[in-house]
């Protein structure tokens, strides 16, 4: 079974700005070691920010074909674009 790369469900989106942070973002979670509930069935990576310990990204993993990807922000940082992984 291959798998497919997050990264390349983004590739038919508009190139915005938003799209590639959030491709930046993506990738940069995807290299990080997984942490499974069951190997194959569901995975999950997070990184927390220091800078902001209300902020967190996630990408999460069904049987390693379809992902999610999530991020908690406070409301008032909604705006701003300073949070780096």
């Amino acid at each position: 079974m291959s798998i497919l790369s997050p990264i390349s469900v983004l590739d038919g989106v508009e190139g915005t700005l938003a799209a590639r942070q959030v491709g930046d973002i993506v990738g940069k979670l995807y290299q990080l070691p997984s942490k499974a509930i069951q190997q194959d069935v569901f995975e999950y990576r997070y990184q927390l920010f220091p800078e902001d310990p209300d902020a967190s990204a996630w990408l999460l993993a069904v049987y390693s074909s379809t992902y999610f990807f999530g991020m908690t922000v406070p409301d008032e940082r909604l705006s701003g674009s300073h949070l780096k992984l």
